[in-house]
């Protein structure tokens, strides 16, 4: 469906949805008078009656700061129970894989943690208000919680997408990732809202049975399941919805359609999302090991992490040392905070940009102390072979050796001549020289040249193949006189060949092999995290051989200095000559300097899987002299000191010391070792967030005992500052004429929104994804529903049937029409986000006048929401 069609399909239901709402609002009722009882917990501020218009705004004024500070107050506790609820779902255990590789998986799926717990952390003071609502009215209904409710639920939709799609940068873009978990929470969001329209306003009319509440709490347990199946199984139902869209398309007059024949070839059919490829890409199974990714587990990133990262970048940037330095620090530096979750996000809203800049510092610092790569000269351009010596065997028909150039002067013209040299190898030339000898390979000479911006050339070399059994042999490439046309450029130097002769070695494939390690020692630090042993196929390549290895402690103990591998052998397939074994290592940081600990790995034997018809005493295959290689795990030395320092200063894990909590109310920047002066913000801050800080520093540290105690602790703080807001809220609308209603939607929506808004910017802006940003908004509309107002609903239900006799009323008012106006009104903001997924591939960022309409149109439909229901409520829509 075009975006022009899905706007049109939209805007019908919206029309349908203010239509049907406003047809339903028969009665209109004036504002409550203040209630001469008080609140949940808070007295009437007396007299309530007969007050002169300035006492009116003095209180009104009052009332507002008061909410105001306390929406400061439950932010702050918020982050600390988000804090818990990362502890308790970043648990994991140790799993092995067919592959024999142990991995740490986490317990809790990460959809179901940010459907539940998550989600739970996010939006407690909406949940918890309607709740505290319906026990302090003695299980009467009231209009502040649900309608706090919908009113966040179109701040969170609209109002948050908004900022997060011009967070990024102009150009750029950045998509959630994990696509068919957003469409079905997305379709759940919707779903919730319509479910709680019809509950109020057609099935039961103003009337909650207690089937319904059951059953509203019944959804919230389908949609985890739902959305669990979902990420589990996506790319199977990708596949279905496919061959439904194709099954109706029509056949052309000349035979099957486009897309029909893209079907038959295997290819996706939704070319408009580019999602399509990583739905087969997510969620394959709990066969295949996790992703290896960082920051994941409660912030935690290892040095396995960056080691991998690093060795990554070498590979890249081999031979240009500033690039290996800028890209490093910059990749390494992301790596240390995308990913960190809502708690890590909301915790750091402020100074997010003050810990990157320390990363940075203490990433460059590693750097500096780590072994510096080989590196090509930034000077000039460079001619090499790579690699240096070059294997094939002798079957190939033709030999490739490739030369590349390096340098800043990459588009200029530069020539180079070569010819080839015996060395064990006989060229055709030399052949015809000798009696009884038969050529290795054909003799080459030329010249390569490569023009502007060529990086690479390949010289050909024939090689002669024959039917007798011989010993490895090999011979020269040789590279000689250079030249270059120069460049105007005042900094231009003349190139230089780093690699003169290159060795090609002719393998004999006639012989099975003789299979070696690379070195009969190694030396690896203990923080390294692996350890790979290179073993060589050398005399041929014919056949799958395997060799069966064993690994013999020494020094170092198993299960405590390295993993014994789970597998003791390795295959070498037809024609392959290299292979690895890798080893785990256990960074337990027991060792001293100076002090090494060893295993030795050995092969034992090796067994021939291929039919062996051409098997014969010279040519079996062999264990050669080299056949055990010692492993020396060393002490961290300085490099490793300083990525302690990098790792430290980057895992900053759940605290779970109560004297450490302590002497934080006492901080006043989070920081303590940061050079910069206080600003008069970090003082204003800290003065306004310390009774909160004192207070709040009794409930348990959320690294103690899984979390738990302060997730505890952390709700019923949180509820017990929900009532109180929600005393001031009604107290506040009644003193200046607002009704609940839009108290509900205005005032108490965006002060426990705006929070979360700070925290999804700074996600969107860090992320690699908008899956944190802007994924989560969708699940938590949909709890929001599903917990929040089920569980007051039926609670209120089964109450009142119970004690009663009596049915649970709930007058549809000012929250039907709430209800419709933000359905119809999130069809549209769905829409914008998909139609910027298809036409930009992304729901956030892109080009920049696109990009500020998208946030202009967003925030046209908040402000539509807010006007509509406000009218309506004062009787005037």
């Amino acid at each position: 469906m075009s975006c022009s069609k899905l706007v049109t399909v939209v805007l019908a239901s919206v029309l349908f949805a203010f239509a049907s709402a406003a047809s339903s609002n028969d009665t209109c009722e004036d504002a409550k008078k203040c209630d001469k009882k008080g609140g949940v917990l808070l007295p009437a501020w007396k007299p309530v009656e007969d007050i002169s218009t300035g006492e009116s705004v003095l209180r009104a004024t009052v009332y507002l700061m008061c909410l105001l500070y306390l929406f400061v107050g439950v932010s702050v506790i918020a982050d600390i129970f988000m804090e818990s609820i990362e502890v308790i779902t970043s648990k994991s255990y140790s799993k092995t894989y067919p592959s024999g590789k142990t991995y740490e998986v986490k317990v809790w799926n990460e959809t179901v943690a940010n459907l539940t717990l998550m989600a739970l952390g996010s939006s407690a003071p909406e949940i918890l208000l309607a709740t505290i609502e319906i026990v302090g009215n003695n299980f009467n209904a009231g209009e502040l919680g649900p309608g706090t409710t919908v009113g966040s639920a179109a701040f969170n939709l609209l109002v948050i997408s908004a900022v997060c799609v011009s967070a990024i940068k102009d150009g750029k873009v950045k998509k959630i990732n994990n696509y068919p978990v957003f469409l079905c929470t997305s379709l759940w969001s919707l779903f919730a809202y319509v479910w709680l329209y019809l509950m109020i306003s057609v099935i039961s009319k103003e009337v909650i049975d207690i089937w319904e509440g059951a059953l509203t709490l019944a959804f919230f347990v389908i949609f985890i399941v739902n959305a669990y199946l979902i990420d589990l199984h996506g790319h199977h139902l990708v596949r279905f919805v496919e061959k439904r869209v194709m099954s109706v398309r029509s056949v052309k007059e000349n035979g099957m359609s486009t897309s029909m024949k893209s079907l038959e070839n295997g290819n996706p059919v939704f070319d408009n999302i580019d999602s399509i490829t990583n739905l087969y890409n997510n969620a394959k199974g709990n066969n295949n090991p996790p992703e290896q990714t960082v920051g994941r587990h409660c912030g935690h990133v290892t040095r396995a992490d960056i080691v991998q990262l690093l060795n990554k970048n070498r590979r890249l940037y081999a031979h240009d040392r500033e690039m290996f330095k800028v890209k490093s620090i910059e990749s390494v530096t992301s790596l240390l905070v995308e990913g960190r979750g809502k708690a890590y996000y909301r915790k750091h809203k402020a100074d997010i940009e003050h810990k990157k800049r320390e990363y940075e510092v203490l990433v460059e610092q590693m750097m500096r102390s780590m072994q510096s790569v080989d590196q090509i000269s930034t000077e000039r351009n460079v001619i090499f072979a790579d690699p240096l010596t070059t294997k094939f065997p002798e079957s190939v028909g033709v030999a490739k050796i490739v030369l590349c150039r390096e340098g800043p002067f990459t588009y200029t013209t530069t020539r180079v001549q070569y010819r080839t040299a015996d060395g064990k190898a006989l060229s055709n030339r030399t052949a015809e020289l000798k009696v009884n000898e038969t050529a290795d390979y054909m003799y080459a000479e030329g010249m390569i040249t490569f023009g502007p911006k060529e990086t690479s050339k390949a010289v050909f070399v024939e090689i002669c193949d024959d039917a007798e059994y011989e010993e490895d042999e090999d011979f020269y490439l040789e590279l000689w006189n250079l030249e270059e046309i120069p460049c105007r450029d005042p900094k231009y130097k003349p190139p230089t060949l780093k690699d003169r002769r290159v060795q090609c070695i002719i393998l004999d494939d006639d012989h099975f092999g003789m299979f070696e390690f690379m070195e009969p020692e190694i030396e690896v630090s203990e923080t390294s995290g692996v350890v790979i042993l290179k073993i060589l196929r050398l005399k041929g390549c014919q056949g799958h051989i395997r060799l069966n290895f064993e690994v013999e402690p020494e020094s170092a103990k198993p299960d405590k200095e390295y993993v014994p591998p789970s597998r003791t052998f390795v295959d070498f397939l037809e024609k392959q000559l290299e292979a690895e074994l890798e080893i785990q290592l256990l960074n337990n940081l027991e060792l001293e300097k100076d002090i090494t600990k060893s295993f030795v790995v050995r092969l034992k034997s090796l067994e021939l899987l291929t039919s062996a018809e051409n098997l014969t005493e010279e040519s079996q295959p062999e264990i050669g002299s080299c056949n055990h290689c010692c492993v020396n795990i060393t002490a961290a030395g300085h490099n490793e000191d300083s990525m302690d320092m990098l790792l430290t200063a980057s895992d900053e894990g759940p605290n779970d010391s109560y004297l450490v909590q302590f002497k934080n109310v006492c901080r006043i920047k989070d920081d303590d070792n940061t050079d910069e002066p206080l600003s008069c913000w970090d003082i204003f801050s800290f003065v306004v967030l310390l009774p909160f800080r004192v207070a709040f520093s009794v409930v348990p540290p959320p690294g103690l005992w899984g979390g738990l105690p302060c997730f505890v602790a952390a709700i019923f703080v949180i509820g017990l500052m929900t009532a109180i807001i929600g005393d001031l809220a009604t107290f506040f609308g009644c003193t200046v004429g607002l009704k609940d209603s839009v108290t509900a939607i205005t005032v108490v929506a965006l002060g426990t929104s705006l929070p979360d808004t700070f925290a999804s910017k700074v996600a969107a802006q860090n992320d690699r994804y908008a899956d944190s940003s802007l994924g989560n908004i969708t699940g938590s509309n949909a709890v929001n529903v599903f917990l929040g107002v089920g569980v007051a609903w039926f609670t209120a239900a089964v109450y009142q049937r119970a004690k009663n006799d009596q049915e649970f009323k709930v007058k549809e008012g000012d929250l039907g029409l709430s209800v419709a106006v933000f359905l119809g009104l999130a069809c549209v903001g769905f829409a914008i986000l998909v139609c910027r997924r298809l036409i930009y591939k992304a729901e956030l960022g892109g080009p920049t006048v696109p990009k500020y309409i998208s946030c202009l149109a967003l925030v046209v439909l908040w402000v539509t929401y807010i006007t509509v229901s406000t009218l309506n409520a004062y009787c005037i829509f």
